[in-house]
């Protein structure tokens, strides 16, 4: 029994650990600088969780809340009890991007999850050539994406998990919208507090906007002539696809006089997305007593994110736990943005 255990480790575990060391030129081919902005969807790129992005999202390998429902699927397995998390986020220009995650233990082996992301732009008014100071009227694009999780623990080292999402994006009155899939691995080595992960995201084909707004008539050729009817050409598009491989440690195990009431997380990531460069994301998270957290992180070779900063208190009140974070974003030209998160274990 013992040997068929190991023989499971060896065979999931060494592929994520090989991935996860790997330089990301190495692993993803298809990374290419030219691709930028050559997807729609884009929302799906904002990260999520005040923890994680107070670590500049360098947490493939180590969320453990129900923002691991965004990041790695994977992670829902760590979960203990129930848990929920939502997060808001001041975008750029007004714009909302807010989440909600829900996570639900099936047994020892399954967790289960639920999570929606949602976009909002605020009102736009409409401008034209001859009204560039607006012609009163105003339009909106909303995007969202709806996901049910399936997080398995295959061994007690070894963790994978499974996405499958609705993703619907609005602009003015078009809609296109189509289901997309996330999956993810992680694998915790037993070299003192090593762990390493893998995932994909957004898997899906190409869809397209529709909608009345497309359609248009040509005025009649000659009288008594029916209006010819028309359409815009409207270019299918794809969702942003990315390859994620990341490893984490805990420093203070590795002293020979752990500090109990101290911890010291370090990570890092190694992020390919097919809409541009890879990304190397590092982070690091001190905790004192478990109950209150300061985070940093960096994202190298990102056009404006860049510099992340964080902080978190984690306070018990009748029998409940609630995880408090705050996040900071440096995104350069477009100043920064600032995420308030909230994390319930029922």
């Amino acid at each position: 029994m013992k040997r068929s255990r190991w023989r499971v480790r060896a065979l999931v575990g060494v592929p994520i650990l090989l991935m996860a060391l790997l330089p990301p030129g190495a692993i993803f081919a298809q990374g290419n600088a030219n691709n930028n902005g050559a997807s729609g969807s884009a929302f799906l790129d904002i990260g999520v969780g005040a923890r994680a992005m107070g670590m500049g999202g360098a947490v493939g390998a180590v969320i453990d809340d129900p923002t691991a429902l965004y990041w790695n699927p994977a992670g829902i397995v760590s979960i203990q009890g129930i848990q929920v998390a939502v997060e808001h986020n001041r975008w750029v220009a007004d714009m909302s991007h807010d989440f909600f995650g829900l996570v639900i233990p099936l047994n020892d082996q399954f967790k289960l999850g639920v999570s929606l992301i949602y976009f909002s732009s605020g009102d736009i008014e409409i401008t034209t050539i001859d009204q560039p100071r607006g012609t009163g009227s105003t339009y909106s694009t909303n995007d969202l994406a709806l996901g049910g999780t399936l997080g398995w623990s295959v061994t007690n080292d070894i963790a994978v998990g499974a996405t499958l999402k609705y993703v619907r994006n609005t602009l003015y009155s078009l809609t296109a919208e189509g289901m997309a899939y996330d999956a993810g691995a992680t694998f915790n080595t037993r070299f003192h507090s090593l762990k390493v992960a893998i995932a994909v995201a957004n898997l899906a084909a190409k869809r397209e906007y529709q909608g009345d707004a497309l359609d248009f008539e040509y005025p009649p050729p000659f009288p008594g002539a029916e209006p010819i009817r028309a359409s815009f050409n409207n270019t299918p598009f794809t969702v942003p696809l990315s390859y994620r491989a990341g490893i984490s440690m805990e420093l203070f195990e590795l002293i020979d006089q752990p500090m109990e009431q101290h911890r010291l997380l370090v990570c890092a990531d190694l992020v390919q997305p097919s809409d541009g460069p890879e990304k190397l994301n590092i982070g690091a998270e001190y905790a004192f007593d478990n109950q209150f957290f300061l985070r940093t992180g960096y994202i190298f070779n990102a056009d404006e994110l860049g510099f992340n900063a964080g902080a978190g208190v984690r306070l018990g009140l009748q029998g409940l736990t609630f995880d408090v974070n705050y996040a900071f974003s440096s995104l350069q030209r477009f100043s920064a943005v600032h995420r308030i998160g909230l994390g319930i274990v029922l």
